[in-house]
């Protein structure tokens, strides 16, 4: 018999600063299952209770014979009568309501129901069709309004009409009011409410008489105008206990009329909520529901028949509740029959006290992967299909609205009312997320729901406002007769050949910095009306009326966030469905070679549907490989063959164009001072930086940030920064253009890409916060081989900065010289590449360049975020996170005219050496591109070995890891890890060690085995006569075999040289086996497949030059 274990209280408060978080003390004891492991025990409000997290238990803890349900701590306080959410199992009040009111909410009476839910349905989708396809809103606070008064209406015949108010109704002020105090007072000692909470209890009783007072009111008005209906209202005022004829007394009227306005409104509007967003962020998910929803309703209205026959849609609401299951924690104790018992669980390893209050954590149950499977965090609506072979396995361990006796007797209800609205909400909108990346967070009460989820409701292709009314009102004839209406008005549109449509997908800015200079580009050298717009926006309106160009990026074989579900749109299609013809399109893919067999995945995937489903390409795919340093040199190639086309198919192809000034467009003001620009990201604020390198060694630190306030992460993540160029640079820049430091700009034009327009801006703050001024300098095609097509080409792209500075210097040798670095690709590299030239050191290296400032612009890139790998573990300190970098600096050979060596600095890194401890500065957490991948790059349940290879400051992520397997075995000795083996590469034992008594604390823990390789010191005992990492792979060969074949999950992390030494290690170690086991030809052909398939589902990189 063990201990269960837990961590140690502190006198009065007991676990409260343990189980605290920011997002509730429902997450605060998910965080620590997951150090503890399924069964912990905490000391909260001065009562010892146990916590449950795993399927098997929960399945066991849920068999009443063995384990009798109570209710919430947090309602079952106080005196009076109770509604049946509150009422323990032994009161007889309970029994009461439960005789009484059960049959009201039987099958028949529910679908009764049908036509008030419908009603109330309707006007939420109104609503929104009113609003507009651009307006924001709160997701969860109009399914708050739809559910209350859907309860209200069918339940009582009382309607709270939410939708004509912009602030919520008082009752769900009041009930948020006292459901958050009263979770919050259940974990708290009584003598803390008793001298601090005075405040927060006075709030808590007038809140509690405002839903009194409304439940009243509610009561008093049937009272006052009896109808002859059965509904629940009634069935509360007179229904009769079949056991004792009885009827309930007022208080315990009063008490269930509260309980049912709170229990079937509140669960049911998170669930809505969750289901929405787990959709949207697996759009294959939310493309599924929506076509099923397209087959069997159509255009018409929805039957209560339609329900049943949703399959998809139903099991998508059973994974939903699975995942994010609104009432969070079942209650349970020992029933009194057991007293006497020597109760245990897990095989007998531990003893449950008969007094002790059981908690089942749901989300952590029903997300046991040892149970639902590898994938039991991800939304898979396959999974709760009846179809599915595992369904009735699922099932038993699927616990949202409880079960036996207490299970909640408004499930039915509750499932009607959900079906109905997403079913309503698919067939006839388009909903998407305000922001492409938001990352799900709940606000917690006695029930979850998602935090901040802004979202747009944009109405489905060929549905307007009037045939929307239509629809929902069952007027078939006059839908037909609006559709066609509306199909006519967007055939005569006016002429838009003098328009584009230019769509991005990007996560990093790349590809929205391409689209932002093409934009520049048609409107500056072509004079069309270019917009700008995410992928996504492009579902179901790509119009044939305008060309449209779609630029996007491929991560891992992933579309971007704001781009994933168009993907999935695409995906969707059969190619023999020819619905986009006539739209005329090009593409232009990012990508990165270490992805090798995912390489431009998804621009390939972009250009071929829409090809297929009937498209007409201007222009073939154009890509670049960012590993090679030359985005804008391909992209500016390939822009100019659009630019020909465009001109050739919209406009005169004989038009002539010069090369423009561009001055007029910007308007520089010397004497006026401007606002900084802000970038929309979140403060942080430096709380710490130290050197991890000694004297003579390539500088590297470390930083712990403070981040915003409800920021959260994991590790695996990265620290997105946006930085400043250095304010030396900023000042050369200024002063190579002769303005004061106070000097200012109006904008008068878009062509700039995203900068305020016709408003006075700080030239200095521009210069520092927004353009790319380190970029490298790029080139053209030769001026030596232009015929008439090549030099439009050539004189209508912006980006080819090389051919600008020739058109700006009437200096022959300068003109000579830059002609000369363009057509000669080895000069190129040495010269520009090499020395990492920016425009700006062309222009102040080159004799007679007269670029206008506005020209110069032009040619310059926004600043862009830089992502950094976290170095921490949030389980260590939730509010801060930490990261581990290299200080850019390379000396040129090239001599200024001063006669003072060029130097370039990173952007970023230089920035951040800049800051200090109190310096707050902006940045973002970014999930990593391959959350969603069979092996993601991040740290798996204990039980999965690790394999890790890092060099340099790529060693970051790995110290995240390590240091939450630390934090998991110092808060819990008797847990059991996995094997973890880190390979490190530096150059020796002292100088670039980074972290070394850190990870030496950690290996004698056990948390890692750490195995060095130094580069400069391969004798030492620690490298054990390797210099790299690839020949430490190679000695310890049986240990990696071994993790490997016990199923370890590989990751890498570090520059392309690392990768490079671990791919020849194991094709070595492969060969080794092969030769040693004397494989024939077939045999290795045979195992080199299998290993290949095993490397895409447990290996990932993160390749960072």
């Amino acid at each position: 018999m063990e201990a269960i274990p837990g961590p140690y209280g502190l006198p009065l408060v007991g676990n409260l600063f343990d189980i605290r978080h920011e997002d509730g003390f429902l997450k605060g004891a998910e965080h620590l299952a997951d150090i503890y492991g399924p069964v912990f025990q905490l000391t909260l409000g001065g009562k010892k209770a146990i916590f449950v997290s795993s399927a098997e238990l929960l399945k066991q803890f849920t068999d009443e014979k063995q384990f009798v349900k109570t209710p919430p701590t947090a309602l079952s306080g106080g005196k009076g009568a109770k509604g049946l959410f509150a009422a323990a199992g032994d009161d007889p009040d309970w029994h009461q309501a439960h005789r009484i009111l059960t049959p009201a909410f039987g099958p028949l009476p529910v679908g009764d129901m049908f036509e008030g839910m419908r009603d109330v349905a309707n006007q939420l989708c109104l609503k929104w069709a009113r609003m507009g396809d651009d307006h924001e809103f709160l997701l969860t606070d109009e399914f708050t309004r739809l559910t209350l008064d859907t309860i209200a209406l069918c339940t009582m015949d009382y309607r709270f009409n939410s939708f004509y108010s912009d602030k919520m109704h008082p009752f769900v002020e009041a009930m948020i009011g006292v459901l958050s105090y009263s979770g919050k007072r259940a974990n708290l000692p009584a003598l803390y409410t008793k001298v601090f909470g005075s405040g927060e209890e006075a709030k808590f009783h007038e809140d509690s008489l405002i839903m009194d007072k409304i439940a009243h009111q509610i009561i008093n008005r049937r009272r006052q105008n009896p109808v002859d209906k059965p509904d629940m209202l009634n069935t509360l005022l007179h229904g009769k206990d079949p056991k004792t004829g009885e009827i309930m007394r007022d208080e315990l009227i009063t008490s269930n009329m509260i309980t049912f306005l709170i229990a079937g409104h509140e669960t049911t509007s998170g669930l809505l909520s969750f289901l929405f967003v787990n959709l949207i962020q697996n759009p294959k998910t939310y493309l599924k529901a929506r076509e099923e929803v397209d087959q069997l309703v159509g255009t018409g209205t929805i039957q209560p028949y339609h329900l049943k026959e949703l399959k998809y849609l139903n099991a998508a609401l059973r994974e939903t509740l699975r995942v994010t299951p609104t009432a969070p924690v079942i209650s349970k104790k020992i029933p009194d029959h057991r007293k006497d018992d020597f109760v245990t669980v897990c095989d007998g390893r531990y003893h449950i006290p008969h007094d002790t209050s059981i908690k089942l954590l749901l989300g952590k149950a029903m997300c046991d992967s040892s149970y639902f499977g590898e994938d039991a965090h991800e939304f898979n609506p396959e999974r709760m299909l009846e179809t599915n072979p595992n369904f009735d396995k699922h099932m038993a361990a699927w616990k949202p609205f409880g079960n036996g006796s207490r299970a909640c007797i408004g499930q039915g209800f509750a499932w009607q009312e959900a079906l109905l609205v997403a079913a309503l909400v698919l067939q006839n909108f388009d909903i998407s997320l305000v922001d492409p990346s938001y990352v799900l967070r709940v606000k917690q009460t006695l029930t979850i729901k998602p935090r901040d989820l802004l979202v747009k409701a944009k109405l489905r292709k060929g549905v307007s406002p009037m045939a929307l009314d239509a629809r929902l009102h069952g007027n078939a004839a006059q839908v037909e007769a609006l559709e066609k209406a509306e199909q006519t008005a967007g055939a005569v549109t006016e002429d838009q050949s003098s328009r584009i449509a230019i769509l991005y997908g990007s996560n990093s800015g790349t590809c929205y910095s391409l689209a932002q200079k093409l934009a520049s580009a048609v409107t500056i050298k072509l004079g069309m009306v270019a917009t700008v717009s995410e992928l996504d926006s492009g579902i179901d309106n790509l119009s044939p009326s305008q060309p449209v160009i779609l630029i996007t990026a491929s991560y891992e074989g992933q579309p971007p966030d704001n781009a994933a579900r168009f993907v999935a749109w695409l995906e969707s299609s059969s190619p023999n469905i020819k619905d986009l013809s006539d739209v005329k399109y090009a593409v232009f893919g990012c990508g990165h070679k270490d992805w090798k067999d995912t390489l431009h995945r998804v621009p390939k995937l972009v250009d071929r549907v829409i090809d297929e489903r009937g498209g007409s390409r201007l222009l073939d795919l154009g890509t670049t490989d960012v590993s090679q340093g030359a985005v804008l040199d391909d992209f500016g190639k390939w822009q100019q063959q659009l630019l020909e086309k465009l001109k050739n198919e919209y406009l005169d192809s004989n038009a002539s164009i010069a090369s423009q000034d561009l001055t007029d467009l910007a308007q520089i003001s010397k004497d006026t001072r401007a606002t900084q620009l802000s970038s929309g990201l979140s403060l942080g604020k430096v709380k710490d930086v130290r050197v991890l390198t000694g004297p003579g060694q390539p500088e590297k630190r470390h930083m712990e940030i403070e981040l915003p306030p409800e920021t959260i992460y994991e590790c695996g993540d990265y620290l997105a920064v946006l930085p400043m160029n250095s304010e030396n640079l900023v000042r050369r820049v200024m002063a190579h253009w002769e303005f004061p430091w106070d000097a200012t700009i109006i904008f008068k034009s878009k062509a700039f890409g995203n900068v305020p327009v016709d408003e006075p801006l700080s030239v200095f703050e521009l210069l520092k916060g927004y353009f790319e001024l380190s970029q490298q300098a790029t080139k053209s095609v030769s001026f030596l081989s232009l015929n008439p097509t090549n030099l439009f080409m050539m004189l209508t792209n912006g980006l080819q900065n090389l051919d600008e500075c020739t058109r700006f210097t009437k200096n022959i040798e300068t003109q000579e010289r830059l002609k000369q670095c363009i057509t000669d690709e080895g000069m190129f590299s040495e010269r520009i590449v090499g020395n990492h030239l920016s425009l700006f050191d062309v222009l102040t290296l080159y004799v007679g360049i007269e670029m206008p400032f506005a020209n110069f612009l032009s040619n310059l890139l926004p600043l862009h975020v830089r992502q950094y790998s976290i170095s921490s573990s949030p389980i260590r300190n939730q509010e801060t996170c930490t990261i581990t970098y290299s200080i850019v600096k390379n000396v040129s050979a090239i001599k200024d005219a001063g006669g003072s060596a060029l130097s370039f600095e990173g952007v970023a890194s230089s920035y951040l050496a800049s800051l200090k401890p109190g310096d707050t500065f902006q940045l973002a957490i970014r999930t990593t591109a391959t959350a969603k991948l069979p092996c993601a790059f991040r740290l798996p349940q204990a039980t999965t070995p690790l394999l890790m290879f890092s060099a340099g400051t790529g060693l970051a992520p790995f110290r995240g890891f390590v240091e939450q397997r630390a934090a998991m075995l110092e808060q819990n000795p008797s847990l059991e890890l996995a094997p973890a083996l880190l390979f490190v590469g530096c150059r020796g034992s002292t100088g670039d060690r980074l972290y070394a008594d850190e990870l030496s604390a950690w290996q004698k823990l056990g948390a890692v085995d750490v195995r060095y390789a130094f580069s400069q010191e391969p004798n030492h005992e620690l490298a054990a006569g390797c210099k790299h990492v690839g020949d430490r792979i190679a000695k310890d060969m049986d240990d990696v075999r071994k993790l490997w074949q016990e199923g370890a999950k590989v990751y890498i992390c570090g520059g392309r040289r690392v990768q490079n030494s671990v791919e020849a290690a194991v094709t070595k170690i492969f060969d080794e086996v092969a030769q040693r086991e004397q494989w024939s030809d077939e045999t290795r052909k045979e195992r080199h497949e299998q290993f290949n398939a095993k490397v895409a589902e447990r290996a990932v990189s993160d390749i960072f030059d």
